[in-house]
């Protein structure tokens, strides 16, 4: 028996999958629900009972947008743009040419505006809780970084204006979602139809990095790939390897951008 929920969380074991959680089935686990290792996921991880990372992200992220907000002397995009935090952290291909490679990450941290950052943080409050609890926390967090990274790297190749916000990471966390769907044999319509919905915004919306979405989008599929489709044994070797690969690979085109 498959569980009859598309994201839940208690169900998306290891392997086989053949078994459903106590709320899915309905009751308490009978005797003939016999369960595979408890707490391991897909990933490989031990299911977390509640998410940190992503509420600690927020925190984070809405931090450092109040803090550019008071130095640029107001949170509209034309006030954020001339505080030094901002001038710092943002994604400029030309700085980053220059010497500046914190920005393919940092540019993830600063958003222009209310809308953008109230936008950028309720999509990782609802996309990102329960993938983290599957993926587990470390592997959670390489995951959103090299989701920005790699949508850092689509901006240097096709977006010389530069970027910023947390899209590239959310684009990334969708694409990871995806690939674990695929990974469990469950349907993937509602992701896709939402991932759809996300670039058809990207692509009709001005000013809209549609290579910073779509670079994060690729990139956090693959990394989840890597981690989904490891091997069971040795899986943590295989997940590092694969990982580290893919973080050389991107750094390489970003070099040659």
């Amino acid at each position: 028996m498959r569980c009859e929920r598309p994201f839940c969380p208690d169900c998306l074991r290891d392997a086989s999958v053949g078994f459903q959680c106590a709320d899915c089935f309905g009751g308490p686990v009978g005797p003939g629900m016999r369960r595979a290792r408890r707490g391991v996921t897909v990933a490989g991880a031990e299911l977390a009972e509640r998410a940190v990372l992503v509420p600690t992200l927020i925190g984070v992220n809405v931090l450092v947008f109040l803090l550019t907000a008071v130095q640029g002397g107001g949170a509209g995009a034309d006030q954020i743009v001339e505080s030094p935090v901002y001038g710092e952290l943002a994604l400029a291909p030309w700085l980053v040419t220059g010497g500046e490679w914190w920005r393919l990450l940092t540019y993830g941290f600063v958003h222009l505006g209310l809308t953008h950052i109230a936008f950028n943080m309720l999509s990782l409050w609802f996309v990102g809780r329960e993938l983290e609890r599957v993926f587990g926390r470390a592997r959670f967090l390489v995951v959103y970084l090299i989701s920005i990274l790699g949508g850092g790297v689509g901006v240097m190749l096709f977006e010389p204006q530069g970027a910023a916000g947390a899209s590239g990471a959310v684009f990334g966390l969708l694409g990871a979602i995806l690939v674990m769907l695929l990974r469990l044999r469950q349907p993937p319509g509602q992701i896709l139809f939402w991932i759809g919905l996300n670039v058809a915004f990207s692509i009709l919306v001005p000013n809209i990095s549609l290579a910073g979405h779509l670079g994060g989008l690729v990139v956090g599929a693959a990394a989840a790939a890597i981690l989904v489709y490891a091997p069971p044994h040795n899986r943590t070797t295989w997940q590092a390897g694969g990982l580290t690969t893919l973080l050389v690979l991107l750094v390489l085109v970003a070099t040659t951008a």
